[in-house]
């Protein structure tokens, strides 16, 4: 700290660090499945299934949030060592493992390009609209398609306004991202509104705050 007052060097890429920074990686991951940390759920979920009793929620969900967790680790990894991790989570029946195995594939960016044919038809025809979603997030970020469509189609369905707000987050950083989409969006595109959902619309659409 003393060395570093304002915290401007990245430690985690200092190969002298490696062991050290593997060994607090393994004690958050033993920590955050201990818990076990809800945030692995998607807040659409959270909301509908555990806000009235969270602690029962996480404790009969123990074992797929740990599972949830080494999903969203892959992307600590080297592509070459994750690929096959990511494979089973986008061919998974559990949605919110290809959810998270779509977050992955983002991460990597066009590393992940082997996933493209994959992620298009989760994209197309997945039967959780957030794994919609998330696959064209991926496609648009490595201007692989064209997510105007999927993600604006998403949003009509939606019956979730906290999977409307997370949609329309999405939206946010393709169009302000480096990615550069200009969605052409409007209220009444959305199907389901609230709060939050309106926040998003004032940034997106230029709307007066309600």
């Amino acid at each position: 700290m003393l060395k570093d007052p304002y915290e401007t060097v990245n430690l985690a890429a200092d190969p002298a660090y490696a062991d050290e920074l593997a060994a607090l990686r393994t004690r958050l991951a033993e920590r955050l499945k201990t818990m076990p940390d809800l945030g692995f759920i998607p807040e659409r979920d959270l909301v509908v299934e555990a806000v009235n009793a969270p602690v029962v929620f996480g404790e009969k969900n123990r074992g797929r949030i740990s599972e949830l967790i080494d999903v969203a680790d892959l992307e600590l990894l080297p592509f070459a060592e994750a690929k096959d991790g990511i494979r089973q989570a986008l061919a998974s029946e559990d949605a919110i493992k290809r959810y998270w195995g779509l977050i992955v594939c983002s991460t990597f960016l066009t590393e992940a390009k082997e996933f493209v044919g994959q992620a298009k038809a989760l994209a197309a025809s997945d039967n959780d609209l957030l794994v919609r979603a998330r696959a064209a997030e991926f496609l648009g970020l490595i201007k692989a398609q064209d997510p105007q469509g999927v993600l604006l189609d998403v949003l009509s369905k939606s019956t979730s306004e906290m999977e409307a707000t997370l949609v329309l987050n999405m939206i946010t950083l393709l169009q302000d991202g480096e990615a550069a989409y200009k969605f052409e969006i409007t209220p009444e595109d959305i199907h389901t509104r609230g709060f939050f959902a309106d926040r998003c619309l004032v940034h997106l659409c230029g709307l007066p705050v309600p």
